[in-house]
């Protein structure tokens, strides 16, 4: 992972839904806060090694996302990257198949 991330450098965008997915997953899996924050600390700490833009989530963005979900029945989450991906570059980075559905999208393998 942290070779595509450091090949990637500043051409990587982290939408905010996918750090909002990165924390409520693993609370709905029964993770304590005190996991989910050390695992978002030491995230920000790789953030802090390789320069990231973050884009942030918008009005666009929620109504492309319930597009991708009613048309290629993207999951939630899945469908905010999507979406998020779509208003940037169309790249997703991802071994997720799921992502291939949206044939507008490009999927950058992470192995």
């Amino acid at each position: 992972m942290l070779k595509i991330l450091s090949e990637l450098g500043d051409k990587l965008y982290v939408p905010g839904n996918a750090l909002l997915e990165f924390e409520v997953t693993p609370r709905s899996r029964g993770r304590s806060l005190v996991q989910v924050r050390k695992a978002l600390v030491s995230l920000e700490k790789i953030f802090m090694i390789i320069v990231f833009a973050k884009y942030t989530l918008g009005i666009d963005t929620l109504l492309l996302h319930l597009e991708l979900m009613e048309e290629y029945k993207l999951g939630y989450f899945d469908s905010l990257i999507a979406s998020s991906a779509m208003s940037i570059d169309y790249a997703v980075v991802s071994d997720e198949k799921v992502f291939d559905s949206a044939r507008e999208l490009k999927r950058v393998l992470i192995n």
